[in-house]
């Protein structure tokens, strides 16, 4: 079930979006008298998916980035709040474009700068006035991901009970071969050589076959013994029996696994591999 809902949670951030339309366009209505009430509506649903869609881009490429080059210290608020600022001006920006080509007062290139005014000073002053409501839009179009947060949480694959009945005292990294694989519906065929993390999934990938998983990447991580492999970047984890060589090239090193693939290996993690499997 909550497979399903992942796959429909660009859908909830268009509803969402589509739902603070309405409710703009209601308190606007005697406010745009160039509109009637069915424009007036229209034009909130476009204004506002524009800026929904910007937002929502530049979100998911300051994640990747975050993601790609291991930036430890830039947490999930973080990386919210910078998505934030950086889609506020090309937010700004079409909406000056779109308030023009409506015939809308807008930053005085329409006859309406306030006496002495540059147009530079009144975009500026277009940017702060417009902050407060990019920055609520924002915290809504992010609800649903909040929403699927708790509810992937919920439904986390529990540990495989003992056929006695007995509680299991050893921790986790300890258990042969992991609570992970233990946990994987089918069995995962062959031998586990790497783990991926792909947002709210994770992909699997073993001698024999590979899948993708809704699991939490730190819970894999937790849940695969020590002994069997490693994190080696803020998304990916090797079996240690998988890694066929180090490959540096320049300042960035790399894993080449048996299967020929390369998994990126970052600068917090650079030492351990090091340690582990020597330098190229």
């Amino acid at each position: 079930m909550i497979a399903n809902l992942l796959k429909l949670e660009a859908g909830w951030v268009v509803v969402v979006a589509i739902l603070a339309a309405l409710l703009l366009g209601s308190h606007q209505v005697s406010q745009n008298n160039e509109f009637s009430l069915l424009g007036t509506y229209i034009y909130w649903l476009f204004r506002v998916l524009i800026q929904a869609g910007i937002f929502i881009a530049v979100f998911k490429a300051v994640e990747r980035y975050v993601e790609r080059y291991s930036v430890q210290w830039l947490p999930e608020a973080g990386v919210i709040s910078v998505a934030m600022l950086l889609s506020l001006l090309p937010y700004v920006l079409t909406v000056t474009m779109l308030d023009l080509l409506v015939g809308l007062p807008e930053i005085g290139l329409n006859g309406d700068t306030a006496a002495g005014m540059s147009t530079a000073k009144a975009f500026a002053y277009e940017l702060v006035y417009l902050l407060d409501n990019h920055l609520a839009l924002c915290v809504m179009l992010l609800l649903p991901r909040f929403i699927f947060n708790q509810a992937s949480n919920a439904v986390q694959p529990a540990p495989p009970a003992r056929p006695d009945g007995a509680q299991e005292h050893t921790p986790a990294l300890d258990n042969a071969p992991n609570v992970f694989v233990h946990s994987l519906e089918p069995p995962l065929q062959g031998e586990l050589m790497s783990v991926e993390a792909q947002e709210h999934y994770v992909q699997v990938v073993s001698t024999d076959e590979s899948r993708m998983v809704l699991y939490r990447f730190s819970d894999v991580v937790r849940q695969l013994p020590e002994s069997m492999g490693m994190q080696v970047h803020r998304s990916h984890w090797v079996a240690h029996s998988a890694v066929k060589q180090v490959v540096l090239q320049g300042q960035t090193m790399k894993l080449e696994l048996n299967d020929k693939r390369f998994v990126p290996v970052s600068r917090t993690f650079r030492n351990s591999v090091e340690s582990r499997f020597g330098t190229a």
